[in-house]
């Protein structure tokens, strides 16, 4: 198309072009224009096409983490009791790191492994904990 206005354009000498003239280059321009193939289709299919392809992703990640979720909550978790008689004193070490010293007479109950939202243990007579901190999964 281009070169159709260049080689026109230099036709030209600084003499007036006539209406007839100019209609001629507009056809031949607006044949030129109407045989090019639009970009817009193609462009369209690569659009649609990612969207699907974002879709599924989003399906199989959600799906994924569902299936996780569900299949983790269903494990049991094994309970674990220490306890000390009169006179005696215990240390624990617990899952997460927190250590527990379990007074005489004292029962403590937790589990092998902490999941969930918190930390929860039981507790019967005395103890003294040092709680590994964790923000985003309190001690009870």
């Amino acid at each position: 198309m281009e070169e159709i206005l260049d080689e026109r354009w230099m036709d030209i000498d600084d003499e007036p072009v006539s209406e007839a003239q100019l209609q001629v280059w507009q056809d031949k321009f607006n044949r030129k224009v109407a045989g090019l193939e639009p970009l817009r289709g193609k462009k369209f299919r690569v659009v649609s096409l990612l969207k699907y392809a974002a879709a599924a992703a989003l399906i199989v990640t959600v799906g994924g983490y569902s299936w996780h979720q569900m299949h983790k909550a269903d494990k049991p978790v094994a309970m674990l009791e220490s306890a000390t008689t009169a006179g005696k004193l215990l240390k624990i070490l617990l899952p997460d790191s927190t250590v527990v010293y379990l007074n005489a007479e004292s029962r403590l109950q937790y589990p092998e492994a902490f999941t969930g939202d918190n930390r929860t243990v039981s507790l019967e007579g005395e103890a003294f904990f040092e709680v590994k901190q964790d923000g985003q999964h309190p001690f009870l």
